[in-house]
């Protein structure tokens, strides 16, 4: 069993340039170390800003007719339910559904985890443009 977990290893014998390639990056990882070091200090600061400008703000209630307002927002209301976004019929079932002021979207900026995730999610260019919509929809140009 032993031997068998090493056979992966075989690929340096097989080619030697790879025992360059991984001996570079084994070099190279104090470097890369402290670059995600930093990148972890500046976002935990931006995290920070984002708490204290935007923390609480994302949240709405789920029922259109009370979108900003949290002291109505209480209840039950009927909901349509869609099973596509085509709308081809003109009798769609409903569903009585509780009124919730809560956070909608799969992000917030209500503590600093959530927050750095958020932050994290615009650092990698993977759905910042609805980051950015929603904010501005919320908190305004």
């Amino acid at each position: 069993m032993l031997l068998r977990s090493t056979r992966p290893l075989r690929i340096f014998i097989l080619i030697p340039d790879m025992r360059n390639v991984v001996y570079e990056v084994c070099r190279g990882f104090k470097e890369i170390l402290l670059v995600s070091i930093l990148l972890i200090v500046l976002m935990f600061m931006f995290a920070i800003y984002g708490v204290q400008i935007i923390g609480g703000r994302l949240t709405r209630c789920n029922d259109i007719a009370f979108f900003n307002d949290q002291k109505s927002c209480h209840g039950t209301f009927w909901r349509k339910l869609y099973v596509s976004k085509m709308n081809v019929s003109n009798d769609d079932p409903v569903m009585l559904v509780p009124r919730v002021w809560a956070n909608p979207h799969n992000f917030n900026f209500d503590n600093i985890g959530s927050a750095m995730l958020a932050l994290f999610e615009v650092l990698s260019l993977e759905g910042w443009l609805d980051i950015r919509d929603i904010i501005m929809e919320r908190m305004g140009p």
